[in-house]
């Protein structure tokens, strides 16, 4: 389920129970069970934390999954150091959306 968020009439990730397993499970449920399509970034900013040598970041996004109409999105993301330079206003990047929960989305920055 998505809210909208009242100060920017963006959809918005509602908070989810406590998923037990791990991020590289999830990405690998997400690539095996999601849609493949392509996300263009609208504006972004970094966020005071960092995790494993990422950069965490909000994103504003239009997402355009193959074969459903697109929507904007505003989504948080733990951006690598060896793909950061791939981000940038305006740039179009491969994603995985979650078919039951247009939410949740998984960027490819392997395939960027």
């Amino acid at each position: 389920m998505t809210t909208i968020d009242p100060t920017t009439g963006m959809p918005m990730a509602i908070p989810r129970p406590l998923d037990a397993r791990s991020d590289d499970e999830r990405a690998r449920d997400l690539r095996a069970t999601g849609t493949l399509g392509r996300i263009t970034v609208h504006g972004f900013r970094e966020l005071p934390a960092s995790a494993a040598g990422g950069q965490l970041v909000e994103l504003r996004l239009e997402v355009a999954p193959e074969g459903r109409p697109s929507y904007r999105l505003r989504h948080f993301a733990l951006v690598p150091p060896r793909w950061k330079h791939r981000l940038a206003t305006g740039a179009g990047l491969p994603v995985w959306v979650d078919a039951a929960d247009p939410s949740r989305l998984l960027i490819d920055w392997e395939r960027a």
